[in-house]
């Protein structure tokens, strides 16, 4: 999977992400439809040769694209210097488990830690194609350590979802924004 980056204002987000889209298709950017998959995914009607599947997310001023010639892939980023409400966010996005290991972090590390719990677990759901309607709390996915290459496999209380999937933390040129990437 590639990651493409934008940022700064967009006068069409749409057409930017043809664009991009287009390289990998090997059509011309205005050919490209965009439509919803069975679960409401953003997704590229059918129309084409090559398929091509892709996905997005947002920061502030910042949109990342993840693009795929082999599966599904999901992307997060999020801002870790925007406030957080930490008890909220802990309730809702992590297990019981992820809890009790988060809370073994140095408190300097501790929000960064847990925006990278929730953009783990946002991107892998996306490339899950569930989103968020599955509950993250009820998701399990690897803990953030220095290493920042994992396999995480969902864990649902209906029993696991039957693929692992590869998530990635990415380092970006702003120390504060969080991105993760996630394909199978």
């Amino acid at each position: 999977a590639d990651v493409n980056l934008l940022h700064g204002p967009q006068t069409d987000e749409a057409d930017a992400l043809r664009e991009i889209l287009s390289v990998y298709a090997l059509v011309p950017a205005a050919t490209i439809l965009f439509v919803r998959s069975s679960r409401g995914n953003p997704a590229m009607s059918a129309l084409f040769p090559k398929r091509v599947w892709f996905n997005l997310s947002r920061a502030g001023r910042h949109t990342l694209v993840a693009v795929s010639l082999v599966g599904e892939v999901g992307i997060d980023i999020e801002d870790s210097s925007e406030p957080l409400d930490i008890k909220a966010l802990e309730r809702r996005a992590l297990s019981r488990s992820e809890q009790a290991m988060l809370r073994n972090d140095p408190n300097e590390r501790y929000s960064r830690t847990l925006v990278q719990y929730w953009c783990r677990k946002e991107a892998v759901l996306k490339a899950a194609g569930f989103g968020l309607s599955i509950q993250p709390e009820v998701v399990e996915v690897h803990a953030p350590a220095d290493h920042a290459t994992g396999v995480s496999l969902l864990s649902t209380p209906t029993g696991n979802i039957p693929m692992s999937w590869r998530d990635i933390d990415l380092r970006l040129f702003d120390p504060h924004l969080v991105a993760t990437l996630a394909a199978p």
